[in-house]
């Protein structure tokens, strides 16, 4: 999600997913599903071509990772 985010920071354009997801490489359905994510979290628009609505940090996933397991 973090190379989705980039690769749109980087370019400061809207892109279509097919465009982005050529540049980002790697697994096809692993990158369709982040970028479905991204969509459906509120970080990119939802109409192509897509825009960068904030950029992801996936450090800002580890907010809820200190579990008291009291």
């Amino acid at each position: 999600m973090a190379k989705i985010s980039a690769v749109f920071e980087e370019h400061g354009k809207p892109m279509p997913q097919r465009d982005v997801l050529n540049i980002v490489g790697g697994k096809a359905q692993t990158a369709r599903l982040a970028f479905s994510l991204l969509r459906v979290e509120g970080y990119l628009s939802a109409m192509s071509p897509h825009t960068l609505i904030r950029p992801f940090r996936s450090d800002e996933n580890n907010e809820n990772d200190d579990y008291d397991n009291d």
